[in-house]
């Protein structure tokens, strides 16, 4: 069972009969399932003597395993939030209080369908988008939101870089070369290039160096392993479970550095997390508060983005999680972070917060999930509110974001 903390605290119901605690409604921030790399193979095979294998998509797309995988979720998430009374276990009438987003890329549209396929299958559920690019909930700052700071994120990205850039740098070696072996070349010019952090595009920060290569390379193997691939198509058949785990760190500390540093993930989650916070509080009120996500008498809803959604509403609450097999607050493919809003006893409401995400190994194998044989989920806590009053958790939402990074309504 997804695991509690934070909390929302309404006015109590003066006349109304004793309640067990119970959920009321969730709300499912994912990422998108497996995609193909975001290069070309072309560009990928600058970087290996073989050529890399064909995914079968568009680059940056959801694979045809990858949606499996995101019904095999959705089929979960039907029978988890079922147990919960958030839903019910068969036919389609509970779907008209589900309610589902999803960014504008076929990777998020594709995977808003898989889940919606897995949870009410011949439903017809729809997913919502914005008609128009970007959506400014999932992309605000390339929708024009506000105006990013290059200083501050520039500033913001080297405050996550424990001392020199170089000696940072050199950590990586030992993940360098085991990805040098796996890529079955010689040392190359862009392993022992400097890292370097400059300015970007519309004023974020831009990593370039051996972490950003070895970590996009990283990233691409990681895919061919949750994609299902083996033998001589998992890397060349010189990849296995182990060798990857030595590899990845290239790409989480890229991610971190570009996902995770303050400023920018602050400027980044503001939109969303202001939303989050309305719609649990839509919720509890049971009337249409404004910028809130769906409807008042919804139960479910999904946000299908990126771990770049994620990680930025994560950041500005403090909010930490560790999966077995995975590094701290790793965002795999089909991962999400789930608030749940629970009434109390006492008329007040309670929100409970994890981290799910199916295991590599489920993602390799395709393994069916069940109550008996789920993802893996943990409990999630934010520091300093436990439990949270609706007034300690709108002054954090508060603090966290940036008004000028904010739209109200959607």
């Amino acid at each position: 069972m997804f695991i509690a903390l934070l909390a929302f605290l309404v006015a109590p119901v003066p006349h109304g009969p004793t309640v067990r605690p119970h959920p009321v409604y969730a709300l499912v921030l994912t990422r998108h399932g497996v995609r193909a790399p975001v290069q070309f193979n072309a560009e990928l095979n600058r970087y290996s003597r073989q050529p890399w294998p064909d995914f079968g998509v568009l680059p940056a797309d959801l694979t045809e395993h990858g949606r499996t995988l995101m019904v095999l979720y959705g089929t979960y998430y039907r029978a988890f939030f079922a147990k919960l009374g958030l839903t019910d276990a068969h036919g389609c009438a509970a779907s008209a209080h589900t309610w589902f987003w999803a960014d504008t890329d076929e990777r998020t549209v594709e995977t808003g369908k898989a889940l919606t396929d897995g949870m009410y299958p011949g439903c017809k559920l729809v997913v919502g988008r914005v008609a128009v690019k970007p959506d400014p909930l999932i992309r605000p700052v390339e929708a024009g939101l506000g105006t990013v700071d290059s200083a501050r994120a520039l500033a913001s990205v080297r405050s996550l870089i424990p001392g020199n850039l170089a000696q940072y740098a050199s950590r990586f070696q030992t993940s360098i070369e085991r990805l040098r072996a796996v890529l079955g070349v010689p040392a190359a010019p862009w392993m022992s290039a400097p890292t370097v952090i400059k300015a970007g595009s519309m004023g974020m920060a831009q990593v370039d160096g051996p972490i950003r290569t070895g970590g996009s390379l990283a990233e691409a193997l990681e895919l061919e392993y949750t994609d299902g691939m083996s033998g001589a198509k998992l890397g060349w058949g010189r990849l296995d479970r182990r060798t990857l785990e030595a590899i990845l760190p290239l790409h989480i500390a890229y991610a971190r550095l570009m996902l995770a540093a303050p400023y920018e993930a602050r400027e980044r989650g503001s939109n969303l997390l202001v939303h989050i916070q309305r719609s649990l509080e839509q919720a509890a009120r049971h009337q249409a508060v404004d910028g809130a996500l769906g409807h008042p008498d919804d139960t479910l809803a999904f946000v299908v983005g990126h771990d770049t959604n994620i990680t930025s509403v994560a950041v500005p609450l403090g909010l930490h999680w560790k999966l077995p097999g995975y590094a701290e607050d790793d965002t795999p493919p089909g991962s999400a972070i789930i608030f749940e809003l629970w009434q109390e006893a006492a008329g007040n409401y309670t929100v409970h917060i994890a981290y799910t995400s199916q295991s590599l190994d489920q993602m390799h194998d395709g393994t069916p999930l069940t109550l008996t044989a789920p993802p893996l989920n943990v409990g999630v806590t934010m520091a300093g509110c436990s439990p949270c009053t609706l007034e300690k958790f709108s002054k954090a939402v508060g603090a966290a974001t940036d008004s000028h990074f904010v739209r109200d309504g959607r």
